[in-house]
């Protein structure tokens, strides 16, 4: 990524929560929903931040901008934000999130638009439409090498919309929103776990649709090169941890079809997608408020996907977009790696971290960042494996992928912020993201 750091990392991170659903193929899109009330700050005022910021990234160039942000918004658990920047890029995004519907607040709804023309787009793919030598890996594949990619001026244009419903049993038996009491950024109020894994008795179950709609282009003459996704997503989601935005005990699992039926026969496209989390709290050395071991799984396969040859060549169709698909490398999954790095008809993953909470929160005692709203520090390292194959089958888990990192990441008004360092076998990533990668 070659992030460079300016004077204005702070605003540049609070920036990124803005950005986060555009910048990323995430985890889970579905998240529990909540309304935190911190023992620091009571009261729930809205707060409009307008955000001035610059930055620098390999993909974009030299850019400034303008972010706005208004916490709550209409709904206490609702949040809407925009931003434009210019410079070597452009860029315009617009998003709303959380909005709920009826007296239970079951029904949530939210959506994100954006374009952007980046100074340099970077693809580890081929159009579906040109063919290989069978002695040659495609780009993207396993055994593809670090210098196989499109890199060229290019435009990014994405819609998501989300429709999320609370099922009514577990702990969202009486409501679907989630109030917690938080102090120093860590959980006071009693926990959505209420027991161990039942979902008709503890946790909270979340069925989603999601509408998902991505144009590509890169402008390589003497023709562009272009990749188009119209797809929808079903998922299901059940969140038995104590704490979703961090969580330190329990577990959480969902599991996802998605199915684009835009565009010709060859264009058809589906995805299974089964990811599952674990959190274990440890003991607390005397300069950590909290230490948690985080264990990520995730699978994904293609079923639709089809490699054939013809002419002596080989040819693929039927296969997702390949940054929406079986895909590793980037800011959740394999971040040892550039993004989507890697892609096929299967994926496989496994992720571990040690998070600890500090007790010094040097953030948290600036008079000036006050309206941050900084709880806590975390330390973090982790370790990752992974692999894509043209099956599921045993050999996602021979000669995987793996990297190595660390990360510090921060809590300011309830959300997580991160930056992760990574190193693998083709050199070292540095991610800025907001929320913890599982």
């Amino acid at each position: 990524m070659g992030v460079k750091f300016g004077p204005c990392l702070v605003t540049c991170l609070v920036l990124f929560a803005v950005l986060d659903v555009a910048t990323a193929r995430a985890k889970p899109p579905v998240t529990v929903k909540v309304e935190i009330d911190r023992a620091e700050q009571p009261g729930k005022d809205a707060r409009t931040t307008w955000i001035p910021y610059g930055f620098s990234t390999q993909s974009t160039g030299f850019n400034l901008g303008l972010g706005y942000l208004q916490s709550p918004f209409l709904q206490q658990q609702a949040t809407v934000g925009a931003t434009v920047f210019g410079g070597e890029s452009r860029a315009a995004l617009a998003g709303v999130w959380n909005l709920s519907a009826g007296h239970q607040q079951r029904w949530y709804f939210s959506a994100l638009a954006m374009t952007a023309d980046f100074a340099e787009l970077k693809a580890y793919a081929l159009p579906d439409t040109v063919g290989l030598s069978p002695d040659l890996p495609r780009p993207g594949s396993h055994h593809s090498r670090e210098q196989d990619f499109i890199a060229a001026e290019g435009e990014n244009h994405r819609l998501d919309v989300y429709v999320d419903y609370v099922l009514p049993f577990g702990s969202a038996a009486q409501r679907g929103l989630m109030v917690l009491q938080t102090r120093g950024g860590l959980l006071q109020s009693e926990s959505p776990r209420s027991g161990n894994w039942n979902p008709l008795k503890s946790g909270v179950t979340i069925a989603s649709l999601h509408y998902l709609q991505r144009e590509q282009r890169y402008h390589t003459p003497p023709q562009e090169i272009e990749g188009k996704a119209k797809a929808w997503q079903w998922g299901l989601l059940y969140d038995n941890s104590d704490f979703s935005i961090n969580p330190s005990q329990g577990s959480s699992q969902y599991v996802s079809y998605t199915f684009d039926r835009s565009g010709n026969k060859t264009e058809h496209w589906n995805l299974w997608q089964l990811e599952s989390s674990h959190y274990w709290k440890l003991p607390t050395p005397s300069w950590t408020r909290q230490q948690v071991v985080a264990l990520n799984t995730w699978m994904a396969y293609s079923p639709s996907y089809r490699e054939f040859e013809r002419n002596g060549l080989r040819y693929i169709e039927n296969a997702p977009l390949f940054s929406e698909g079986a895909s590793l490398g980037g800011f959740y999954q394999m971040r040892g790696y550039d993004s989507s790095r890697f892609h096929d008809k299967a994926a496989f993953y496994l992720g571990t971290e040690l998070r600890q909470t500090l007790q010094w929160n040097p953030l948290g005692e600036i008079s000036w960042l006050k309206f941050l709203k900084v709880d806590w520090m975390q330390l973090v390292v982790f370790a990752e494996l992974g692999r894509v194959a043209s099956q599921f089958d045993k050999t996602l888990l021979q000669a995987v992928k793996k990297d190595v990192g660390a990360g510090l990441r921060v809590m300011a008004a309830a959300t997580v912020f991160r930056f992760d360092v990574a190193a693998s076998d083709e050199g070292v990533q540095m991610w800025l993201m907001v929320s913890q990668p599982y």
